[in-house]
């Protein structure tokens, strides 16, 4: 399972999507992995972080906000036995697409054991 299964297993949200922001529907949660930092090594081994992005659209800027915001929620401090996250970056506002639509993005570090 590559790190996007893991993070849309743990939201457990309707619209969410990966990799790809898609036309429709004008709603979704888009996650996509980006660089990261790099490898923690340490004796015994290593820690790998994973950078992942969450780009929450809406029609309006409430509606996708809160789309961030719950986002954020879930994975601003997160961990099971398998993964844990954090908050890298507040919520930010990154405008409107072409069709008017309401866009915000936050991110986060992952890291899987």
């Amino acid at each position: 399972m590559n790190i996007l299964d893991h993070v849309f297993a743990v939201l457990g949200m309707p619209d969410v999507v990966l990799g790809v922001l898609p036309d429709a529907p004008d709603g979704c949660i888009a996650l996509f992995e980006y660089e990261p930092t790099p490898p923690v090594h340490y004796f015994g081994g290593m820690h790998i972080t994973h950078g992942v992005q969450a780009r929450c659209r809406d029609i309006d800027s409430a509606s996708a906000y809160a789309k961030a915001e719950a986002v954020a929620a879930i994975l601003g401090r997160y961990s099971d036995d398998v993964i844990s996250s954090t908050q890298s970056t507040p919520i930010l506002d990154i405008g409107q697409d072409e069709k008017k639509r309401r866009e915000y993005t936050v991110n986060f570090t992952v890291r899987r054991y």
